[in-house]
């Protein structure tokens, strides 16, 4: 009998072990075979021009855990109404432009200062 490891499942997840933070990095590492430290060199090289922290936030987001079937993101959006998923729409669009354009408090800021107000802009 054979046993399945993670790496065969060929899924992107975050596993349960080897995490230093959240597990992003031994998530990638496994899913492509590589090595694990590479890939934390690689989020900390992104983190000095000023990309590694959103993708490694967005990365959090979207990848389950290797012990749950969704991941955090799937499970907030489960528990929010449809009002409060077009106003997380907004702000997850511009977290990933902060991630693109370069880590900014402000741009961070107004993704949730726009969330806020679509949020009560769409409850009318």
């Amino acid at each position: 009998m054979q046993t399945v490891t993670q790496s065969q499942t060929n899924r992107l997840e975050r596993p349960v072990s080897d995490r230093l933070v959240a597990g992003v990095a031994a998530g990638v590492a496994d899913y492509f075979s590589i090595s694990t430290l590479a890939v934390r060199i690689g989020f900390i090289a992104l983190t000095l021009v000023g990309a590694g922290i959103p993708l490694y936030a967005i990365g959090w987001l979207l990848l389950p855990s290797s012990d749950e079937t969704q991941s955090p993101a799937e499970g907030l959006l489960a528990r929010v109404d449809s009002r409060g998923k077009q106003a997380a729409a907004i702000v997850i669009g511009f977290l990933v432009l902060a991630a693109v354009v370069g880590y900014s408090p402000v741009i961070l800021l107004m993704a949730v200062a726009l969330g806020v107000v679509s949020y009560r802009l769409l409850e009318n």
